[in-house]
């Protein structure tokens, strides 16, 4: 999903057998992996503003949602659980 600027994207990448977000400049440079944490996070979404992507994450039958700032942080606001 593109930035509501245009210039960053965010993207799930397949590493160590589970999805992790990630940024990329729509120019293809500046990758930045902004999560690291067990589960799977798919389905980012970029708040309207661009400061925050939301993201879903599948732990076992379990799928929450969260957001995390923009830039890398350790830190994610837990939103809601799924099931």
């Amino acid at each position: 999903m593109t930035f509501p600027k245009g210039d960053k994207i965010a993207c799930m990448s397949l590493g160590k057998g589970v999805f992790e977000i990630w940024t990329i400049g729509s120019d293809g440079a500046n990758p930045t992996q902004v999560t690291a944490d067990p589960g799977s996070k798919e389905n980012p979404a970029w708040s309207p503003d661009g400061s925050c992507i939301a993201f879903s994450n599948h732990i076992g039958d379990k799928t929450d949602i969260y957001v995390i700032r923009s830039e890398v942080s350790p830190h994610y606001g837990h939103i809601m659980e799924i099931g």
